[in-house]
């Protein structure tokens, strides 16, 4: 299980450094929530919680990293020793690439319309 978590990680860290400094929209950065689930973990609830937090304009890098951060820590507790666990850490590493993506030093780079 555990090494399971780790590879995901590290697929999506690998991944993710192919196309860096292209902003992310919403739709790609659900669409690798959902592809992080395994067999064991097909429960929509982890992605659908960070839908729910993510589908709004943050006003700065800080607030959207706030709201990860909240969210991952608190879905880690609740998913802990359980087969989605692994999906929970990696959302919430993909949660923090969005912002750092989107709301880098120069703020928003979607209009509050694209982000949805």
């Amino acid at each position: 299980m555990k090494a399971l978590a780790l590879w995901l990680l590290a697929a999506v860290a690998l991944l993710g450094g192919c196309a860096q400094g292209r902003p992310l929209n919403l739709g790609e950065f659900r669409a690798t929530c959902w592809a992080m689930q395994t067999p064991r973990c097909v429960r929509g609830d982890v992605c659908t919680e960070y839908r729910n937090q993510m589908d709004q304009a943050f006003a700065t890098l800080d607030a959207c990293l706030a709201v990860c951060r909240e969210t991952g820590a608190r879905l880690s507790k609740e998913y802990m020793l359980s087969s989605c666990q692994g999906v929970a850490v990696g959302t919430a590493s993909q949660c923090e690439r969005y912002c750092r993506r989107n709301y880098g030093a120069k703020g928003p780079l979607f209009p509050p319309d694209d982000i949805r």
